[in-house]
C-alpha cells in the first residue's frame, strides 16, 4: 500500500498588503461568483455569506490594493469584476497549484523516508 496517499499536507495561505487581507479562497470564490452571477447579491448567497459581509470583503480588498476589483454598468443592474480582479485570480490559482505540487511532493517525500 502507498502510504504517500493516506495523509495530505493542507495550508491555507493568502495573499496581503499592509499586513491586511486582499484575497484569499473565500475572496476568490466571491470574484468568482459575482463573474458568473453577475449580481453581487448572488454571490453572496451562493458564497453563503450576507451582502453586507461580501460588501465589506471587497471593499477592504479594494482599499487595500488600491484599485477597483468589481465595477457596475452604469444604467444597468449587477456587477462584474474588473481585467484587475481577474489578473489577480490567475495569479491566486497559479501559486495555489504550484504550492499544491510542492506540498504533495513533500509528503510524499517524508513519508518515504520514514
Amino acid at each position: 500500500m502507498d502510504q504517500g496517499r493516506e495523509m495530505d499536507l493542507k495550508v491555507k495561505w493568502w495573499l496581503e498588503k499592509d499586513g491586511g487581507l486582499v484575497l484569499g479562497k473565500g475572496r476568490c470564490m466571491l470574484l468568482e461568483a459575482i463573474e458568473s452571477q453577475g449580481s453581487l447579491r448572488e454571490a453572496a448567497r451562493v458564497c453563503g455569506i450576507s451582502y453586507r459581509a461580501a460588501w465589506g470583503k471587497l471593499r477592504a480588498s479594494e482599499q487595500r490594493l488600491g484599485q477597483a476589483l468589481v465595477e457596475t454598468q452604469p444604467g444597468k443592474r449587477g456587477m462584474k469584476i474588473t481585467p484587475r480582479a481577474r489578473q489577480l485570480l490567475q495569479i491566486f490559482h497559479s501559486i495555489d497549484q504550484k504550492l499544491q505540487e510542492t506540498t504533495d511532493a513533500i509528503v510524499k517525500k517524508s513519508l518515504e523516508e520514514s
